[in-house]
């Protein structure tokens, strides 16, 4: 028979989970490379990224806003890219080839 130590249970700070996720998200960066970095196992991040999704969407939302699109706008140079508006205020501007992936970590993060 063998007796293996598990050890003591880490206690993480909101920041620190934070700042995990931060670069967790970054791109070029995997999570299970960010885990080893941390000592922490890949699915915790998961976990952790899965809440603060949670604590940070809508009340009552379906993970999903509201577009409104508006022909009425200058074209020329706008051709081919498009603009979010954060609920906050902020407007994120970008390209018709943006990685939705990437598009959505943004407005997650930008969004608060």
């Amino acid at each position: 028979m063998e007796v293996v130590e598990v050890g003591r249970r880490r206690r993480w700070s909101d920041e620190q989970k934070l700042r995990i996720l931060e670069r967790a998200s970054a791109p070029g960066i995997s999570v299970r490379s960010v885990a080893r970095e941390h000592q922490v196992a890949p699915s915790q991040i998961y976990d952790w990224r899965k809440k603060f999704v949670e604590a940070t969407a809508p009340a009552g939302g379906d993970g999903f806003a509201a577009v409104v699109v508006s022909p009425d706008g200058p074209v020329g140079s706008w051709a081919g890219r498009m603009e979010v508006r954060c609920r906050n205020g902020r407007t994120i501007t970008m390209g018709r080839d943006v990685d939705v992936a990437v598009l959505a970590k943004l407005v997650a993060m930008l969004d608060r």
